[in-house]
C-alpha cells in the first residue's frame, strides 16, 4: 500500500512539473516574463535571426549570445538593443533595434559579404569597351570590331560563344534572353545567340519583360513600390546608377557611377565590393552569388564564395 502511495505521488509530481514546465514556457513564447526587481510581470519581445554562412557569432547588447546558425531569442525588454554577427573573414553585419510587443523582429537570411581578398575570380575577356546584359541576367553580350564577331559569355561557362557577323555592327539590343537585334550596315538583324543564326527582318516587337523588383531608384535615393504605396529605403551622398536584389530578397546590389556596393534590405550595413567602369553595367545571374561588371575594360567574373582560411 505504501509503495503504491509513493508511485502516486511520485506520478501527480511528475506531473505537476510537467505542467509547470509547459505553462512556464508558453509565458515565455507568449511574450512575458516575471520581473524579480519589481515584483511585476512585464511585456517582452523576440529576435528571430538565421546568418549565411552557419555558425556565424551573434552579440546581443555587446554580449556573446550563440553561434548557432538560427536563433530564436525569447524574453528581451522592450525598447532599444544592439545585434551583432560576426565570422572571421566576413564584414560584420550591425543592427540598432527597437522592440516592441507587437511584432517580432525577424531577420531569416543575413548575409555576411566576405572581404574581397576571398572573391574567386575569373576574366572573361579583354579590351571591352561596354556589355549587353540579358534581361534575366544570364548572358552578357560583346562586340569585337576588330573581329567583326559578336561574344556571348554566360556565367555558367568561361569561354564565350564566338558569332561572326554578316556587315560592320551599328546597334545591339537584347530581344529576350537567346535573342539580339542587331543593326548593320546591310540592315536590321534578328540574331539566334544559341543557332548563330543571322535573319534579315523589317521589323521586330519588343516585349518588355515583366519584373518582380519593385525597387525604384530616383536620384540619390532607393524606394520600393508597393502599388499605391512607396517605401523609403535609403538615401547616399551621391547618385545610384541601379539598384537591385542579390541572392535573395534580402540585400540589395547597388551601383553608383563608379563602384558595386552589396547592403540589407534597410540599406544598412553596406560594403563595396569592386570598382567598375563608369557608364557600364553590373550584371548578377539568377540564384548566385556571382557579379559581372567591366573594370579597366577587363570583363571580370567575381564570386562572393565562402572564405578559405
Amino acid at each position: 500500500m505504501k509503495k503504491i502511495f509513493i508511485r502516486v505521488i511520485g506520478q501527480i509530481l511528475s506531473i505537476s512539473i510537467f505542467v509547470g514546465v509547459f505553462m512556464f514556457s508558453l509565458f515565455i513564447t507568449y511574450g512575458y516574463r516575471y520581473d524579480f526587481d519589481e515584483k511585476e510581470v512585464v511585456q517582452t519581445s523576440v529576435i528571430d535571426v538565421c546568418t549565411i554562412p552557419k555558425e556565424a557569432d551573434l552579440y546581443l547588447d555587446e554580449e556573446f549570445y550563440s553561434d548557432k546558425s538560427c536563433q530564436k531569442i525569447y524574453g528581451l525588454d522592450l525598447g532599444a538593443h544592439e545585434l551583432s554577427i560576426q565570422k572571421e573573414g566576413y564584414y560584420t553585419w550591425n543592427k540598432s533595434l527597437y522592440l516592441n510587443s507587437e511584432q517580432v523582429s525577424l531577420y531569416p537570411f543575413v548575409f555576411l559579404i566576405p572581404f574581397p581578398e576571398f572573391y574567386p575570380k575569373v576574366v572573361l575577356d579583354e579590351n571591352v569597351g561596354n556589355i549587353l546584359i540579358s534581361p534575366n541576367q544570364s548572358l552578357y553580350a560583346t562586340y569585337d570590331e576588330v573581329l567583326d564577331v559578336v561574344k556571348i559569355y554566360s556565367a555558367s561557362r568561361i569561354a564565350p560563344y564566338i558569332i561572326e557577323a554578316p556587315a560592320y555592327i551599328q546597334d545591339l539590343m537584347w530581344v529576350d534572353n537567346s535573342r539580339l537585334i542587331a543593326d548593320t550596315t546591310e540592315g536590321r538583324y534578328l540574331v539566334n545567340v544559341q543557332k548563330g543564326e543571322w535573319n534579315l527582318v523589317n521589323d521586330i516587337i519588343l516585349h518588355t519583360p515583366t519584373s518582380s523588383n519593385k525597387l525604384i531608384v530616383d536620384g540619390n535615393e532607393i524606394w520600393i513600390d508597393y502599388g499605391e504605396t512607396k517605401k523609403f529605403i535609403t538615401r547616399y551622398s551621391e547618385n545610384i546608377v541601379s539598384a537591385q536584389y542579390f541572392y535573395n530578397e534580402y540585400n540589395l546590389l547597388i551601383t553608383t557611377n563608379e563602384d558595386v556596393r552589396i547592403c540589407d534590405t534597410d540599406g544598412e550595413n553596406c560594403h563595396v565590393v569592386t570598382k567598375k567602369d563608369s557608364g557600364t553595367p553590373i550584371a548578377n545571374p539568377p540564384r548566385s552569388k556571382k557579379i559581372v561588371f567591366v573594370k579597366d575594360g577587363v570583363l571580370t567574373q567575381i564570386t562572393l564564395a565562402k572564405p578559405t582560411i
